[in-house]
This record gives structure tokens, C-alpha cells and sequence, in this order.
């Protein structure tokens, strides 16, 4: 969805993270390219999820919205 300024907006404002599913369909990439550079990288595109203790991983919402915005992860 977009919003006025026609920044691309991911969830509805309810939640706070993605699932590393969602992460990859967001950016057009596949889960197990995520998954690869998280185990090599300990993050994917400046972003660092938070493990889960169902060993999910949840992504912050907020960030991943940046970089489909193009606007880079801050530092």
C-alpha cells in the first residue's frame, strides 16, 4: 500500500515486525537468500531481525519499510 507521499507502507499499523516470509516477498527475494545472508552477514540489508523463541525470526517493520522506500537503514 502507499501512502500520500507514495512511500510504500507494509502492515496496517497494528504490527511492529515481518516474518522472514513477508521480509522476502517485500523485497522480491527468496526466503533462503534472507536466511543465508543473516547466518553469514548477522544481518540482511543493514537490517537485524530478532530471534524468536519459536526460532522464527521477526523482522522490525520499520526498517524494512526504509529500504523498499530507499531511504537505507539507519546506523
Amino acid at each position: 500500500m502507499r501512502s500520500d507521499t507514495g512511500e510504500v507502507k507494509l502492515a496496517n499499523g497494528h504490527r511492529s515486525h515481518l516474518t522472514t516470509e513477508e521480509l522476502a516477498r517485500a523485497l522480491n527475494v527468496e526466503p533462503e537468500s534472507i536466511h543465508k545472508a543473516r547466518s553469514n552477514n548477522g544481518h540482511y540489508c543493514g537490517v537485524t531481525p530478532t530471534k524468536l523463541p519459536n526460532r522464527r525470526l521477526a523482522w522490525p517493520l520499520d526498517a524494512v519499510e526504509r529500504i523498499v522506500n530507499g531511504r537505507g537503514v539507519e546506523t
